[in-house]
């Protein structure tokens, strides 16, 4: 008798289990885990929002989404760290090889070195004539350079002209107010600019070494005002170039 009221209460106690478990039937290690027990609800608010700023105007300079503020409205100026010949750019006989290969040495060194002012692909360029219709002249409306925005040094903010035209179509009455170089590059500031147009001026579109090209100073004060054609040089020469870039865009 005892033994069968011990069968019986096992009994109890299994079935009251099993009703624990919602399923009329013997407990498995199979039974499905509530992945909900024990973990921490996720905070879908973190680096989630793709509208951070929603509701302001950040014009074409875009917004920073890690900061939810828009990017400042500024161009950034600054030199390629290495020298190149006036056809070591590029110089493949094809003109818009030399203009995106100097453009891609200029989006390189922003992004590897100053990747915190955001400058795009798309909106990172030499400061170069490469051709007559892609001249330093003709670059605002080509590329849609921004023209009433401040140009400051890439490296420390300093502030280097007013305006894109302050900086190059200005080139032949004014000087930039700071050298255009980085603290990290040294040297003379000197530059191939090709300013002025004509094959005779560009080393035949960056092309040719044993022909001339005109050279800029970057580092020229304001007693020098055709800083962005100083002279007309050596091809085979070696010579950095002037970048120009900004946020926004691709």
């Amino acid at each position: 008798m005892a033994a069968k009221i011990l069968l019986a209460i096992a009994a109890a106690a299994l079935a009251g289990c099993n009703v624990l478990l919602g399923l009329n039937k013997e407990p498995s290690l199979n039974e499905p885990i509530d992945a909900a027990v024990d973990m921490k609800p996720v905070d879908m608010m973190v680096d989630m929002d793709t509208s951070a700023c929603a509701g302001m105007n950040c014009g074409v300079f875009g917004c920073d989404t890690n900061a939810n503020t828009c990017r400042p409205p500024k161009l950034w100026v600054f030199l390629t760290p290495g020298a190149f010949f006036g056809n070591g750019f590029g110089g493949t006989d094809n003109p818009p090889d030399v203009r995106a290969t100097s453009d891609t040495l200029c989006f390189t060194e922003a992004s590897t070195h100053f990747a915190g002012r955001a400058c795009s692909r798309n909106r990172s360029h030499a400061v170069l004539t490469v051709a007559g219709a892609d001249s330093i002249q003709t670059m605002a409306a080509v590329y849609q350079i921004p023209l009433t925005t401040e140009v400051h040094r890439i490296d420390d903010d300093v502030l280097v002209s007013n305006k894109w035209d302050d900086l190059v179509a200005g080139a032949t009455t004014r000087a930039p107010a700071a050298s255009a170089a980085t603290i990290a590059v040294t040297g003379d500031g000197i530059v191939w600019t090709g300013f002025g147009g004509g094959a005779a001026s560009n080393c035949t579109s960056w092309t040719v070494r044993n022909v001339n090209g005109v050279q800029g100073n970057t580092a020229a004060s304001d007693t020098n005002a055709l800083w962005l054609g100083t002279s007309s040089v050596s091809c085979g020469l070696l010579e950095r170039l002037m970048c120009i870039c900004w946020s926004g865009g691709n």
